[in-house]
C-alpha cells in the first residue's frame, strides 16, 4: 500500500506544476493513475482500511494527502466520510484531485 501511495504522490508535483501554469492535468498523468487505482480496487475493503490507517498518521508534507484522498475517494465516491476528509485537505490537493478525475 505504501508503494502504491508513494507512486500516486509522485504524480502529484506534476499535476500541481500543470495547474500552477493554467493547464489541465497532462492526459499521461491520468493514464498513469488508472492502472494503479484499478488494481487498488481489486481488494477494497483491504485497500480502505489500509488508507485510512495512513490519514490516521502525520504526512510528510501536506500534499501528501492526494494518494489517500484519490485512493478513498475513488473507491467510496459517495461516502460523507471520505467528502468531510478531502475537504479538509489542502487545497492545492483538492484541485489535483478534481484535475485529476
Amino acid at each position: 500500500m505504501a508503494f502504491a501511495c508513494d507512486e500516486i504522490n509522485g504524480l502529484f508535483d506534476r499535476i500541481a506544476e500543470a495547474l500552477a501554469r493554467g493547464e489541465p492535468c497532462p492526459s499521461q498523468l491520468k493514464a498513469r493513475l488508472q492502472p494503479i487505482l484499478e488494481a487498488l480496487s481489486w481488494d477494497p475493503s483491504i485497500v480502505i482500511r489500509q488508507t485510512w490507517e495512513i490519514t490516521k498518521a502525520p504526512p510528510d508534507r501536506p500534499e501528501d494527502a492526494f494518494a489517500p484522498a484519490m485512493i478513498l475517494s475513488r473507491l467510496l465516491p459517495e461516502d460523507a466520510q471520505v467528502a468531510t476528509w478531502v475537504a479538509a485537505c489542502p487545497p492545492a490537493v483538492r484541485q489535483a484531485l478534481a484535475a485529476a478525475r
